[in-house]
């Protein structure tokens, strides 16, 4: 059954290609698009007045660490300017942007996705009352760089501008692709502000199309920015993802049926400890992207906390995927058996529609896999996601489509309505109930295991110990300052079904004062019972709040404590009862003239309903419409006396006053129209059950519905106003006693005219409320809610800016109120505030954050008993039952309340409206798109059909759906919605798809070099590359040869491999393939402007010269003894060898390789090519600006050069600092003060071109830098890999002591002093360092950017006999030197550390190195001196050609010496084994853990 909301008379909106070029913002937007812009601005001035953006001490700690970098960079990224000619990369960017000049393209498939799914965007927007929806209060300025995330589907974008359309702030953002998409901040999931500047956001313009050349530029400009941070990002992702850490398995919980929580900041610091922002984001995404191990959680914006998936779930998941691929499997079995039950089943469930429910065994069985199915089936409807794609939606749609009839629709009311039908769970089983992320007590298992404490420990004896957990105050904290009010009524007005009383009234005349009243509201003070320390305290923070439903109630606090006889908490179980007091001296014209707080004890309660007062004044009972004919149970009324009387008119008399002054002031309410049922009792409770059952008949409410003008009349307007003052004067007492408090806000609304505004106020009825068809279509903005610390203004209450508003009427239902308590006590008994102001804002969050969860959830409770009671009565109609019922059909009405928008899904235009007379939204579909916004339609057509998806947006409305949306047709739906998943999870597919249809069906030109298959368009082959290059190398030379091209993150990467192929990359001419671009994004930011790659090929290669003359014979002779001392010293003073310190020669101790090899490199490389001042600084300044600077040296920096970053900035600084610290030593120097050696400083201060031009001091300075830089992190990587190889081989560790006893033992087990002729005459420790760097080279990939297109030498590589592969202009080309060098075909056990392979003359490994130096062979002068070509080697540690590492000598001294020192003085030994490789750092470095175990010899 389905309601078809259908204009009557009017065919269905059919829409040409063209209309999805009209304005994304509907038509009314168009024309408030410039008011708009300016409100926008407006509220984020206001909200940054209010709370400064991303600065809520609420975040966790890793979240506030990130925002702080992020905070920092409110620069453009260094060396940013704004180009106006378009070359290059622009006239790229420029493709992608829609422009006048041509036809505008219609949107994409990533587009309409999100379209598709934006209108089911939980809204963020108030009713300016009481109970208005919660905002995020996330602010995004323009400028900012955004994530948009929605069912599995993301986008990185750019913010341009901010507009209201039909009342609702919207994003305009630019996605990489060039295209501007309108989004909900609730769409946002993270931000990094100022990514651009406001001015050139602005510039962009916000319309689809630029409007002229200078938005064309802007957008060319950001894009080109949002281009760069994209690769940044993905290389970021792709270095998470290769450390293939599992942490799943570290977060989960021990219990397979629990669910486990880890947070992104967790996640980060167990993989890094220098994470930064893109780090955290990396992580993000790649949690975001296992939804079925990692499921974000509710309040995720803010705590970034992921729910860890139950082992069992996961495997439930993972089985009944499998179990998809067998044709003949369980599933099969089980589609089989489920037909049957179903066909029996619903015709039972048909027969009794209007029957008794009842409960009977059913005569199938389950199997165990039958089970796994079902628990799966069931798992779906728990866990709902509005970010993540859903895990299971793979499992439910294949098993309902089995299950179901062809005609069926598979939607989110399918599994619910399969489980139905084979007796798994029943007909009116809950399914907001059915959430776990609710919390609910549905078992009354948490609330029993509290009353058992209670009832322990209330009322025990006092004692002098300190409270525990479970002890409450043994006496009242302020009996001392109670005030008694003796024998003055107080009266609880409520529902007579209200089971917590917090709050009693009492009116006082004032002598002398006419028309002065005192007002007393009493409040129940659990505080004075329960420290904030109990165990009752944690439950009430965890449950927030009394969950009500129609047919439950999950209390905050037992009801065994709050209705205790003896120490009862609820006003009117005892007396004398504590009690709160907050009395307000009002005025008859609504003024509040002052207050008091008071701990106070009543004795006189009168409990009383509101229709027995609303009785006792004559006044006539509150408005309820039926529009089915139901009819209440009468409710009992109590008799009042004259007094009690006189009482009741003195409270209508202040709640008049307040009400008009509100009226005076131009307050207002929305008006709406809410479906509610009543009398609904069930006869057992039911959870879902694997036992065969049949559940069968149905529940029979009362079906009304009602409007918050008619609701808030009579008694409960006097009992709401009461309550208004008391949190008036509870704000006034906090801001006296400076006491953090959180106060809840609602803004103003913002109407689109001042004419407008005041057509709203003149439709207000008596009480202040405005129909919501008169508002929507006249706001902007509606009225933005949520909590602050501050006194701000609460638009709907009525309450001025700087009085502020404090919740502290229902402390035994609302956790905040409990707090209010405790912290008004502490300020009564004259104590400092138990909650500081920044433990407030912090919970502020969480408070927001559950507040919405739980009004969404209650919304599809509601929602769902509103469709069954429709469905059951029109079931009962077409069988010919009810006729005696009132039918509402023909009266009904749809009044739209929005823009018309276009549903992809139906590819209809569609607009919200409300059915008044159901109080119920729907979405009115097949409308044309001119359809004013606001229009009532009395004729109304609805209709039984098959079951189809409505889309109920919960947020706009008392109800929601989730799975019930299915029988009220094309409303919105809940983000949760799987239906709209069920199509968007085509989009990525359909990608996927034309990306393979490209590489196998599109042409491709033959001299074109073969393409790596790969499934993901942009990202390509890079995270198979990023994980093991060597495999990928391997695996893809068998596949397509030695000569292949693969997508790196939008890049082509052209590979040769083996020894031809690094002579073909290496070896080629550099006007060709050029070094400069490929890397000199990386190394000047780092090194500094005008030397290596930020200078021509021919200026390099003459710096290399001017280094190479400083590493004369003379030198390296002399650094031997430095580097020996320096590394002798470091064992004797590094916390690392506390063991070798002691001169134990038995105990071993044990150190991080990697970290104390990057300490002894950089150590003997200072005191060497480095000079006396560098080494003097290195434990002091100049060691802080090496870590920074060290930190712009990785894989991130290499794919984002300029990031508004903190460790960019750091990077920046550190540079200058280390650039300014050389330049002043070289000044030092020439005047003669400062002292040196005869250093690579001193060598390169008398260096010239061969112009004549001396190098400047900043050239010789950023020569160093590179020297210290480049040098460091290659010697301690390769040092680090032979020391571990050592280890793991002890025998061989033997060996190389016995060579060092052989040639520097002095015969009585001393060691005279290593020298540089003795050095070369080691060949063991030659070997292992040759075999090291063999296996481990530092660098495993060489690129270079093809200048112009080259040809492959067809002897190489080549298509075919006649043709010859060509490497396009614009590709990189790539040498690996480590495929040649760990390549099977060449060398013998290639993946063995085997030393010994390099003592055979003859050997493969011999032949190698003496084609690589080829002594005797050619020798070519690439500008630094002749060096041996050894391009064609299948061994190249240090490169080759032009680009040959110059330092190959030093490097070999500098190994040799740390690594002979090392034997000396101790033994190794590795427990664990060689680690693996981390591919994913600039260097190849071990992988954790890579700790040695080492003994100190015998021999001092």
């Amino acid at each position: 059954m389905c309601f078809e909301v259908r204009e009557k008379g009017r065919r269905e909106g059919q829409v040409e290609q063209s209309g999805l070029s009209q304005s994304m913002y509907g038509r009314r937007s168009t024309s408030l698009i410039s008011n708009a812009v300016g409100v926008a601005r407006y509220h984020a001035k206001a909200s940054k007045k209010r709370l400064p953006p991303r600065k809520i001490e609420a975040q966790p700690k890793f979240l506030r660490t990130a925002n702080d970098l992020v905070n920092k960079a409110t620069d453009p990224p260094p060396g940013w300017k704004h180009t106006r000619s378009l070359r290059g990369e622009e006239k790229r960017a420029e493709s992608k942007i829609k422009t006048v000049k041509r036809t505008a393209r219609p949107p994409s498939a990533e587009k309409l996705a999100f379209n598709s799914m934006k209108f089911d965007s939980e809204s963020s927007y108030a009713s300016p009352g009481e109970d208005g929806e919660m905002s995020s209060e996330k602010v995004y300025e323009v400028g900012s760089i955004v994530e948009i995330r929605k069912q599995g589907l993301s986008a990185i974008a750019v913010v341009l501008a901010q507009v209201y359309v039909d009342r609702r702030l919207t994003l305009i953002c630019m996605v990489s692709s060039g295209e501007v998409w309108d989004q909900g901040p609730d769409d946002i999931v993270f931000d990094i502000p100022n990514f651009v500047t406001p001015e050139l956001a602005e510039r962009c313009g916000h319309t689809e199309v630029p409007a002229d050349e200078t938005q064309l530029h802007a957008r060319v400009e950001v894009l080109r920015q949002l281009t760069k941070i994209l690769k940044d990002f993905e290389n970021a992702r792709n270095g998470i993802s290769s450390l293939q850490l599992d942490i799943y398995s570290i977060a989960k919980s021990p219990d397979p049926n629990k669910w486990g929580s880890i947070t992104v900041g967790e996640v980060v610091h167990l993989m890094t400890k220098q994470p930064n922002v893109l780090t955290y984001l990396a992580a993000h995404a790649h949690l975001m992207s296992q939804p079925q191990k990692f499921l974000a959680n509710h309040d995720y914006v803010f705590s970034r906390r992921f729910r860890v998936r139950p082992q069992a779930a996961l495997d439930r998941i993972q089985t009944v995927t499998n179990w998809i691929r067998e044709p003949n499997g369980p599933i099969a079995s089980f589609v089989k058996k489920a037909r049957e039950i179903r066909q029996t089943n619903s015709r039972l469930l048909e027969e009794n529609v209007l029957g008794t429910p009842r409960r009977q065994p059913g005569s199938h069985s389950w199997t165990d896999d039958d089970k796994v199915i079902l628990l799966f089936l069931i798992d779906s409807m728990r866990h709902p996601t509005s970010l993540q794609m859903d895990p299971h939606i793979l499992g439910f749609s294949f098993i309902c489509k089995q299950v179901m009839d062809e005609k069926e629709k598979i939607d989110d009311t399918a599994v619910q309505q399969l489980l139905t039908e084979v007796g798994v769970i029943a007909s009116w089983q809950d399914i907001a109930e059915l959430r776990e992320d609710l919390g609910l007590d549905a078992d009354g298992s948490k609330m029993k295991n509290l009353q058992e404490v209670v009832n322990r420990k209330l009322g025990t004896s006092p004692s002098k110990a300190p409270l525990g957990p479970e002890d409450f105050y043994h006496s009242d904290p302020l009996e001392a300052v109670r005030h008694d009010f003796g024998d003055m009524p107080v009266y609880t007005i409520d529902d007579p079904t209200a089971s917590e009383l917090d709050d009693g009234l009492s009116v006082e005349t004032i002598p002398g004062e006419a028309d002065v009243y005192w007002l007393h509201v009493h409040i129940a003070d659990p505080a004075s019972v329960i420290p904030p320390s109990h165990i009752l305290a944690k439950h009430a923070y965890d449950r927030g709040e009394t969950v009500y439903m129609y047919h439950m109630k999950d209390h905050m606090l037992p009801t065994g404590l709050t209705h205790h006889p003896e120490h009862g908490l609820s006003l009117g179980v005892r007396s004398p009862q504590r009690v709160l007091t907050l009395s307000a001296k009002v005025k008859t014209d609504g003024s509040l003239l002052d207050y008091k707080v008071r701990a106070g004890l009543v004795r006189n309660i009168i409990k009383t309903t509101y229709e027995s007062v609303e009785h006792a004044l004559g006044l006539p009972p509150t408005p309820v419409h039926f529009p089915f004919g139901d009819i209440p149970n009468p409710q009992p009324i109590t008799t009042h006396n004259d007094f009690d009387i006189s009482q009741f008119r003195l409270m209508k008399t202040i709640s008049d006053s307040m009400v008009q002054k509100r009226m005076r002031n131009g307050v207002f309410n929305h008006d709406t129209w809410n479906a509610e049922l009543f009398d609904l009792e069930i006869p057992f409770r039911v959870y879902p059950t694997l036992e065969p059952t049949i559940f069968t008949g149905s529940l029979a409410p009362k079906y009304a519905v009602t409007r918050p003008s008619e609701r808030d009349a009579g008694a409960k307007a006097w009992v709401s106003e009461a309550m208004k003052l008391g949190c008036r004067v509870a704000s006034r007492f906090c801001t006296e006693h400076n006491l953090p408090i959180l106060r809840r806000y609602a803004t103003r609304p913002i109407a689109a005219s001042e004419s407008d505004f005041q057509t709203i106020l003149d439709n207000r009825t008596s009480n202040g409320y405005v129909d919501y068809s008169i508002t929507s279509s006249r706001l902007i903005t509606e009225s933005i809610a949520g909590y602050s610390t501050e006194p701000r203004e609460h638009f709907g209450n009525g309450v001025a800016e700087g009085e502020g508003y404090v919740r502290t009427t229902s402390p035994l239902r609302r956790y905040a109120d409990l707090l209010a308590h405790w912290q008004i006590h502490a300020a009564l008994l004259g104590r400092p505030a138990i909650f500081s102001k920044e433990w407030m804002q912090e919970f502020s969050v969480i408070q927001k954050a559950k507040e919405r969860l739980q009004r969404r959830l209650l919304g599809v409770h509601q929602v769902q008993w509103a469709i069954l009671y429709l469905q059951r009565w029109q079931k009962a109609r077409d069988a010919g039952l009810l006729k005696d019922k009132q039918d509402p059909s023909p009266k009904l009405l749809a009044r739209t309340t929005t823009s018309p928008n276009w549903y992809s899904e139906n590819r209809q235009w569609g607009t919200e409206c409300s059915l008044q007379t159901l109080g119920v939204k729907a979405t009115l579909m097949g409308i044309e798109e001119a359809t004013p916004p606001v229009k009532d339609l009395v004729e109304f057509e609805w209709f039984p059909g098959p079951p189809t998806m409505s889309n109920f947006t919960v947020s706009s409305l008392p109800i929601g759906a989730d799975a019930w949306a299915g029988y009220l047709a094309q409303a919105k739906e809940l983000p949760t919605s799987r239906v709209v998943l069920l199509a968007l999870v085509n989009i990525p597919v359909l990608a996927i798809v034309l990306n393979v249809l490209w590489q196998l069906a599109v042409p491709r030109r033959k001299s074109d070099p073969p393409l790596v298959f790969h499934l993901i368009p942009f990202i390509g082959s890079a995270i198979e590359y990023g994980n093991d290059p060597l495999k990928f190398f391997l695996t893809s030379r068998e596949k397509y040869g030695d000569v292949f091209t693969f997508i790196l993150l939008g890049r082509r990467v052209t590979v040769a491999l083996g020894p031809k192929g690094n002579n073909f990359v290496l070896g080629g001419k550099s006007t060709t393939f050029g070094a400069e671009e490929a890397y000199t994004h990386l190394t000047t930011p780092v090194f500094g402007k005008d030397v290596v790659y930020d200078v021509p090929n021919d200026v390099f290669m003459e710096q290399k010269k001017f280094v190479k003359f400083g590493l004369t014979t003379e030198n390296l002779r002399a650094y031997v003894g430095m580097i020996e001392e320096e590394v002798e010293n470091f064992l004797s003073t590094d916390p690392a060898f506390k063991i070798y310190q002691r001169n134990d020669v038995n105990e071993w101790g044990q150190f991080d390789v990697l970290e104390s090899l990057a300490d002894i490199t950089i150590l003997t490389a200072s005191r060497t090519l480095q000079g006396r001042e560098v080494r003097d600084n290195l434990d002091k300044s100049f060691s802080k600006l090496y870590n920074d600077l060290d930190g712009g040296f990785t894989p991130l920096n290499f794919m984002f050069p300029n990031l508004p970053l903190e460790s960019y900035r750091k990077r920046d600084i550190a540079q200058k600092k280390m650039s300014d610290f050389y330049v002043s030593a070289i000044k030092k120097r020439k005047e003669g003060t400062g002292a040196h050696d005869h250093d690579m400083i001193a060598s390169l201060m008398n260096q010239k071109y061969r112009s004549g031009k001396p190098l400047r001091d900043h050239e010789v300075a950023h020569i160093m830098i590179a020297l210290l830089m480049a040098g460091q992190h290659t010697s301690s990587a390769t040092s680090s890999w032979a020391l571990l190889h050592m280890a793991d081989n002890p025998e061989f560790v033997e060996a190389l002591y016995q060579e060092q006893v052989k040639h520097f033992g002095t015969g009585n087990g001393k060691f005279r002093p290593l020298s540089y002729e003795d050095m070369r005459d080691l060949p063991l420790m030659d070997a292992a360092i040759r075999e090291t760097l063999r296996l481990h080279p530092p660098i495993h990939s060489i690129m270079r950017y093809v200048r112009d297109d080259v040809p492959v030498p067809p002897t190489y590589a080549a298509p075919s006999k006649d043709g010859s592969f060509v490497v396009p202009k614009g590709h990189y080309v790539l040498a690996s030197p480590l495929v040649s060098q760990m390549d099977p075909q060449t060398w013998k056990e290639p993946t063995k550390w085997d030393p010994y392979r390099w003592s055979d003359p003859d050997g493969v490994a011999s032949q190698a190195l003496k084609s690589y130096v080829d002594v005797d062979g050619e020798k070519i002068d690439f500008g630094f001196g002749a060096v041996s070509k050894g391009t064609e080697s299948p061994y190249q540690p240090f490169g080759a050609g032009r680009h040959r590492c110059i330092g190959e000598q030093f490097a070999y001294l500098q190994l040799g010496t740390i690594l002979a020192t090392i034997v000396r003085k101790m033994e190794l030994r590795i427990p664990t084994g060689v680690p693996d490789h981390n591919y994913h750092t600039m260097i190849t470095l071990p992988k954790k853990p890579r700790s040695i175990h080492y003994r100190r010899r015998d021999f001092d």
